[in-house]
């Protein structure tokens, strides 16, 4: 909602930003609106779930979350990958957000033949992309991970491949925080928070700084009455979270890009959800080089 006021206001928002205390006033009723509406997404029940194990099963694990949006064969990608290269003690639940009705179908018989965890989420009253995917961040955290409180969990995007062993346990046992580092900074305001699309957290820590309850992970303008920061997603959680989390806490995830784009070990096509089938299956061929990926 809010990035639609936006645009339609867009004269009228530019001259706003130009004078802080204003700016302060419109920006927080905005956010105070855009959540609203995420909250009472949060309140409708999934369609199905399938393969989730109970709360015990998850006190020693790691459950990895992807957002699904349209494209199965980006699903049956991840899927063969984590399985083959994310180690045991780590559990892949794909939330499903397609519209795509057909695909949801495809999705739940992919997650079923390899046994992963599968939620179909409602229908999302969201239709921008970035916006979808943040409210369905949102319903998962508190639908799911509060509810089976696992050691630890994470989200990552949908065209995320790991092609290198990792072990993600492992890394909260020594760190709090893990995920790719994103920093922001105007005039006398920064902050900084993990991407949404690979970003892992130990639970307990969360519940530690009193930041359990009141995640959020949307993109947000952080506003005051000297200057505001647009932060994209994830960076909800900047109040919450990150703002009282020592740097010592966070082991950042290392980017690099040479043809494609790695990230610790996962390589990330760009923007798949925007792209045909033919053309992810190229990209697939591509980065597994090989002639077919089934």
């Amino acid at each position: 909602m809010r990035k639609v006021i936006l645009k339609i206001l867009r004269r009228p928002y530019e001259w706003v930003k130009k004078y802080p205390p204003l700016a302060h006033i419109v920006l927080s009723s905005m956010e105070g609106a855009n959540m609203q509406c995420d909250r009472t997404y949060r309140k409708k029940p999934a369609r199905a779930s399938v393969n989730i194990p109970s709360a015990d099963f998850f006190k020693d694990k790691v459950a990895v979350i992807t957002i699904a949006f349209n494209k199965p064969e980006l699903v049956e990608s991840q899927i063969l990958c984590f399985q083959k290269n994310v180690s045991s003690d780590s559990y892949l639940i794909i939330a499903d957000n397609s519209l795509d009705q057909k695909a949801r179908q495809a999705i739940l018989a992919l997650c079923q033949k390899n046994n992963v965890g599968y939620i179909s989420l409602p229908p999302n009253p969201r239709k921008q992309i970035n916006l979808s995917h943040s409210i369905a961040l949102n319903w998962v955290y508190y639908n799911l991970i509060q509810k089976i409180k696992p050691y630890g969990f994470g989200f990552v995007d949908h065209d995320l491949f790991p092609l290198q062993s990792t072990n993600i346990k492992e890394i909260l046992e020594k760190h709090s925080l893990y995920g790719l580092y994103q920093e922001r900074q105007k005039t006398n305001l920064k902050a900084w928070y993990l991407w949404a699309g690979f970003s892992f957290f130990r639970y307990s820590y969360l519940k530690e700084v009193g930041a359990h309850d009141k995640m959020n992970f949307s993109s947000v303008i952080v506003s005051t009455w000297q200057g505001f920061l647009e932060l994209d997603t994830g960076g909800g959680n900047w109040l919450p979270l990150y703002s009282k989390t020592p740097a010592n806490a966070v082991k950042h995830a290392i980017q690099t890009v040479d043809g494609v784009e790695n990230i610790d070990g996962w390589v990330h096509l760009h923007a798949a959800s925007q792209k045909s089938h033919d053309e992810i299956q190229e990209n697939l061929r591509h980065i597994f080089n090989e002639k077919s990926i089934q």
